[in-house]
């Protein structure tokens, strides 16, 4: 069974439990409270971050002279329609098919930065996030002036709370498999079932799977943009220093 709405991941879970067999199909009432127990689900492992965070690719082109853009999902009236970023990882901007890498900024970075309107006809060289709910906020320096500029973001990104029972699925394959195991693992008492050791240890795998990929390495001083001249600070390109 292919796996591409919500409906579909609902259905695994109750055959991977032995509620449903092979030639069965869920109930509108299996289907509905298993929906609300998979958005909690993840709900959760959003709030949890190791586990509810994956990566993703960000890309807009932008407005003529707007320095601030909201990202978040459709529903939230977003400038830009993409999953809500928790953190910016890196990006660069495009102009005529030449990209340059942009500095992503942390507050106190932004804060420095004493003409934050200054436009250009050329390439953004800071970005700035801000993870607002329920949509984040970018910002941008320098502000093209024009539409030539494309921004592209690589983001740590929430798993999205489904709309629909047939909201499409879109997901790296773990997290979608992971899906169906820990809603298996929710449902099972409900319906009598055993969830066995052997269940346990495929949820189990897979979680850590998951945690592996999600674990960032803390950075190296010394290296890049941080401990220059200083072991423990990171230099401010606007100061010309280093902050801890």
């Amino acid at each position: 069974m292919a796996i591409s709405t919500v409906r579909d991941i609902i259905t695994r879970a109750f055959r991977f439990i032995h509620v449903l067999g092979a030639d069965e199909t869920l109930t509108a009432s299996e289907a509905s409270e298993a929906f609300d127990v998979l958005n909690g689900i993840i709900e959760q492992a959003n709030i949890e971050k190791l586990l509810g965070y994956y990566r993703t690719e960000i890309v807009f082109t932008c407005v003529a002279n707007q320095a601030t853009y909201t990202i978040g999902p459709v529903a939230t009236t977003p400038h830009v329609t993409a999953p809500r970023p928790v953190e910016i990882l890196s990006g660069f901007s495009r102009r005529d098919s030449i990209d340059l890498p942009m500095f992503i900024a942390h507050k106190e970075d932004y804060d420095s930065i004493r003409q934050k309107s200054i436009a250009i006809g050329g390439w953004s060289q800071v970005a700035y996030y801000e993870p607002t709910w329920p949509k984040g906020t970018l910002k941008l320096y320098q502000v093209p002036v024009d539409t030539a500029t494309e921004i592209h973001l690589t983001a740590m990104a929430e798993i999205p709370v489904w709309a629909t029972l047939d909201t499409a699925v879109s997901l790296p394959p773990t997290y979608t498999f992971w899906m169906i195991y820990k809603l298996g693992e929710r449902l099972s008492p409900e319906y009598g079932m055993e969830f066995t050791q052997k269940m346990t240890d495929i949820l189990g795998s897979t979680e850590a799977a998951l945690k592996r990929n999600n674990i960032k390495p803390m950075p190296v001083a010394g290296t890049g943009l941080s401990g220059l001249g200083n072991s423990n600070a990171k230099y401010n390109v606007y100061s010309d220093g280093n902050r801890r």
